[in-house]
């Protein structure tokens, strides 16, 4: 058996009494809509990744099947979206690569599909904005060593990492100097190249043998 009613915003209930439920049948088609009403981001070129920014899927009701994609008018497809598809209440995460796109504003837009709703489709534009990269600028981590020998046994050696904070690839050269006669640092290596995700790394050594009780001080000098 089943009783049937009507509320005032004429969406129709059925009492299912056999299968102890009610089924509610809206009476006009339900609307839906997207949270926030524009993305940016902003990233510089060459630089890290850019953070993602969530895109919310809102409605009157749940459960409301939704799907995204996204579109850009140049650069490339630097913007996705992550999950494609979902039901209402629900969110998409937009990203963006930046890698390959030179300095300039790049706009998308993230297309959502709703086709139980009124509207079916809604948009959110995305605007991204890519900084020149900065000129390449040489970094040398850590900025001083210590190392500490007993006699006759040499200390394990320490690592200097070199760097480029800034754009494109940086070449360098590293000398020692020291304030005695004798040679008791080495480096393994004396030049190479470095950018910033592909760092350079040079490991210093001491060599205690001869030395007397004391301390001892240089400086390793890297230049680009």
């Amino acid at each position: 058996a089943r009783d049937i009613s009507v509320d005032a915003a004429g969406n129709v209930y059925l009492a299912d009494f056999g299968n102890d439920r009610i089924r509610k049948i809206l009476g006009s088609t339900p609307s839906f809509s997207l949270a926030p009403g524009v993305l940016r981001f902003a990233a510089t070129a060459g630089g890290p990744p850019v953070a993602t920014q969530q895109v919310s899927v809102l409605s009157n009701i749940t459960g409301l099947a939704w799907s995204a994609q996204a579109s850009t008018e140049s650069g490339g497809n630097w913007l996705a979206v992550s999950p494609a598809s979902g039901l209402v209440p629900g969110t998409t995460s937009a990203a963006v690569d930046a890698a390959s796109l030179p300095a300039g504003t790049y706009r998308g837009s993230i297309l959502v599909s709703a086709p139980l709703a009124t509207p079916p489709l809604l948009s959110v534009p995305v605007e991204l904005t890519v900084q020149p990269a900065p000129p390449a600028r040489l970094v040398v981590e850590p900025g001083s060593v210590t190392f500490e020998a007993r006699s006759g046994v040499n200390p394990p050696s320490r690592t200097l990492k070199i760097s480029n904070a800034g754009d494109g690839t940086v070449e360098w050269s590293a000398t020692i100097e020291l304030s005695s006669a004798s040679n008791w640092l080495a480096l393994s290596n004396a030049s190479g190249s470095a950018s910033a995700s592909t760092p350079a790394r040079i490991e210093l050594s001491v060599n205690s043998a001869g030395l007397a009780p004391g301390v001892y001080a240089g400086a390793v000098r890297v230049v680009s």
